[in-house]
């Protein structure tokens, strides 16, 4: 190739950049420059798909875990090359059970999370009479490793990430998010 051809290419393809670029914003001295708005991304800091989706709570497993602490009893039955577990809970942790699998399960407060791409969310609850407050929205990233950071704006929760489960903390306990199939 000659210098008159690469001279040439290195024109056109200077003006086809030209063309493609933006034309240059013009300045109004009475408009307002917008402010750019950007997102605080949080870069992935394991190795785990991130938590992207709509999750709900399972009823069972919240309940499980706020009766763990006061004593159950495992019983295992294998099936094949299935394991079944049940548990048999006995003295305050049944009626704890009972208490929060009711909570949770009653149809008027269903809680559910949204967790999109961008790094952005939203926590949607459902309360008595069908009734539903705007959703909450909140900034999210993987904080370390099998731990989620939501950002909402007046507190920042921690929540325990699993691929199938994430642990929300709460006043009264955890409760615990599955993905929606």
């Amino acid at each position: 190739m000659t210098s008159e051809h690469t001279g040439c290419v290195l024109v056109v393809a200077w003006i086809f950049v030209g063309c493609a670029a933006p034309p240059p914003r013009q300045q109004n001295p009475q408009q307002q420059p917008e402010r750019e708005v950007s997102i605080n991304l949080c870069h992935e800091t394991n190795s785990l798909p991130p938590p992207v989706g709509y999750w709900v709570v399972d009823a069972r497993a919240t309940a499980h875990a706020a009766a763990v602490r006061y004593g159950f009893r495992t019983n295992r039955r294998v099936e094949g090359t299935r394991t079944n577990y049940s548990y048999t809970y006995y003295g305050p942790a049944r009626d704890i059970y009972a208490r929060v699998l009711k909570r949770v399960s009653d149809p008027d407060m269903q809680h559910s999370l949204v967790f999109r791409a961008d790094g952005t969310g939203e926590s949607r609850l459902i309360a008595s009479e069908g009734l539903a407050p705007p959703p909450a929205s909140f900034g999210w990233c993987p904080l370390q490793k099998n731990i989620l950071q939501l950002e909402f704006p007046l507190v920042t929760v921690e929540a325990a990430f699993k691929t199938n489960e994430i642990r929300y903390p709460t006043p009264d306990g955890v409760l615990i998010f599955t993905p929606r199939k």
